[in-house]
């Protein structure tokens, strides 16, 4: 007995399990806004497990395909919810339709018998007293006298019961038309959410595609291949560690907006961009984006209108969801080689062309900077950490570069 009371326990916890996994696979209507809402909470908590998963392409792929469901799922939510509020709108619409005719007919009638009324119940009181005494005189008998009397009281009656439903009618008219007015107010909000819901479908639209523009680029880079997926993840995360070690090695934080004696000088801390973050990472360009604001400054001198942060947001620059630029880098506007070839460099420097070097500096530390003029060792440079304008030697050695590259357009 013991035993099947466990197994039961067991049966009973494994379809409790394969309920709240199904959730996520669960059919809804797409009008069924509560529905979508159940699901879309249950992928999310899919999505989390799968992202915990090791770094794999295979992990990284189940992953884009799970973002993109979930996506597509949000779109839905966010269709139903602006079909809900459109209907809501039209309900709307259509009761203020009701209301405004139904107070232009109160208001004709008002406008046309409302004078009428008044002048008869003047009228009656003014000379409420004369006709008494006249039918007093003019009665050949009490009995006639009374039944003038009692005609007299009930055209009097008759007035009042009148003179009140006319006022009824306009106390109505007053109340339909403060409603008017409220229904006019619930409608400019509603067309403020509906545009809010309309913006919101759009939005989710665009990271669906920029969700399945992210994997097939990562299977394009990787070539479906997870040898060299592992290799690209291993030199990202061996760079972005790198260029921190440099950047506790350099020390120093965000700054104020920096000057650009050249018109195309820019630092990486600079505050009007230090926080943003680098394609689909995390990554911020203050610590990490050396090489992002050495390309940026190259791109600007070639007369492209371009920041550190126009460069940080292009995700096809990136691999997968890291910091680490892809070569060649900035999607091929630069070629680059290993090493340090110094006529190749001089030669590039005497053309008027500036140089991007990548150098080895304090512990574990790797940093990206531009050389602008000279020869020999002998450079001034722009240094995204450190400054405009400054002499190569003062800070780094030619024994320390590793990697150079040129502007290719």
């Amino acid at each position: 007995m013991g035993l099947i009371f466990v197994v039961f326990l067991a049966l009973l916890a494994g379809s409790h399990y394969f309920a709240k996994a199904d959730d996520c696979d669960q059919n809804c209507d797409s009008n069924d806004y509560n529905c979508l809402s159940q699901k879309v909470s249950a992928c999310q908590q899919e999505l989390a497990q799968t992202t915990n998963q090791k770094n794999t392409l295979k992990s990284q792929i189940t992953t884009f395909d799970k973002q993109i469901s979930l996506t597509e799922l949000k779109v839905e939510q966010a269709q139903a919810s602006l079909e809900e509020s459109q209907k809501k709108l039209e309900v709307l619409n259509s009761e203020i339709g009701d209301l405004t005719g139904k107070i232009s007919d109160l208001e004709g009638s008002i406008n046309d018998l409302y004078p009428v009324l008044v002048e008869r119940i003047k009228a009656t009181y003014e000379t409420s007293n004369y006709p008494l005494i006249e039918a007093m005189l003019t009665s050949s008998d009490v009995d006639q006298y009374m039944g003038r009397l009692k005609y007299l009281q009930i055209v009097q009656a008759h007035d009042k019961k009148l003179l009140s439903q006319m006022q009824n009618a306009k106390a109505s008219y007053t109340s339909e038309k403060t409603d008017l007015g409220q229904k006019k107010i619930e409608v400019e909000a509603l067309k403020k959410e509906i545009e809010a819901e309309k913006a919101k479908v759009e939005s989710q639209k665009a990271t669906l595609e920029q969700q399945r523009a992210d994997k097939q680029r990562l299977l394009t880079i990787t070539q479906n291949d997870e040898t060299r997926y592992q290799q690209l993840l291993n030199q990202a995360q061996a760079q972005i560690s790198a260029f921190k070690s440099y950047a506790a090695f350099a020390g120093g934080g965000i700054l104020p907006p920096q000057p650009s004696p050249d018109g195309w000088y820019y630092n990486q801390r600079d505050s009007r961009w230090a926080t943003n973050s680098i394609g689909a990472s995390t990554e911020q360009i203050w610590d990490v984006g050396c090489l992002v604001t050495s390309t940026a400054m190259v791109m600007k001198k070639h007369g492209q209108n371009v920041t550190p942060s126009d460069v940080a947001a292009d995700r096809d620059y990136y691999f997968s969801d890291t910091a680490y630029m892809l070569l060649p880098w900035a999607g091929g506007k630069f070629s680059s080689a290993w090493g340090f070839d110094q006529s190749a460099v001089d030669s590039k420097l005497s053309s008027g062309e500036p140089v991007i070097v990548g150098v080895r500096a304090g512990a574990y530390g790797m940093h990206f900077i531009v050389l602008k003029s000279g020869s020999g060792g002998n450079y001034v440079m722009n240094d995204p950490w450190n400054g405009p304008d400054l002499n190569f030697s003062g800070y780094y050695s030619t024994g320390q570069v590793f990697q150079y590259g040129f502007y290719s357009g």
